[in-house]
C-alpha cells in the first residue's frame, strides 16, 4: 500500500465532465463541459492523514487494519463510490502472487535508480529505459 501511496500512477483520479450546471458546497461552480477531477496526491501526501508523507515507511499500514482494496475519501486509488473498479481484487491478487515468484525465484535489482520514473501531465511513468536486473536463485 505503501507503494501505491508514495508512486501512485495518476494525481488526479475520478475524471467527471459536468452535463448540467452544478455548484459544490464550498461555492465552487462546474460549467457544462467543465472538467472536474479529484486530487488524489493532494489526499495520499496529507501529513495529518500520512505523519512524514514524503517519506517511503513499508510498514506504515502494517496492523492498521486496511486492505489494497479499501476505498474511500482517504484511499481513492480505486475510484469512487458509483464507480469503483470491479476488479481492484483480481488486481491485487495476482500483483502479490506475481511478486511472491519473483521474490522467491530471481534476485532482482534496478541496474540505475536515477530517472526510473517522469511525470506527464498528472501521470507518473515508468521510464521504459529503466534495466531490472535479475538472475535465477540457485535451488537448494
Amino acid at each position: 500500500m505503501e507503494s501505491m501511496r508514495t508512486k501512485c500512477f495518476q494525481a488526479n483520479t475520478c475524471h467527471r465532465v459536468a452535463v448540467k450546471p452544478f455548484e459544490f458546497s464550498d461555492g465552487h461552480t462546474a460549467r457544462v463541459g467543465d472538467a472536474v477531477e479529484f486530487n488524489q496526491h493532494a489526499v495520499l501526501s496529507d501529513a495529518v492523514t500520512y505523519p512524514n508523507p514524503k517519506e517511503f515507511d513499508p510498514g506504515r499500514f502494517l496492523n492498521k487494519g486496511r486492505s489494497v482494496v479499501d476505498t474511500g475519501i482517504g484511499w481513492p486509488f480505486w475510484g469512487v463510490p458509483r464507480m469503483l473498479c470491479p476488479g481492484r481484487w483480481q488486481v491485487a491478487n495476482v500483483t502479490k502472487l506475481v511478486a511472491v515468484y519473483l521474490l522467491a525465484n530471481f534476485e532482482c535489482r534496478v541496474e540505475d535508480t536515477r530517472g526510473m520514473n517522469f511525470e506527464w501531465r498528472d501521470a507518473l511513468v515508468p521510464n521504459a529505459k529503466t534495466v531490472l536486473l535479475m538472475q535465477a536463485r540457485q535451488k537448494e
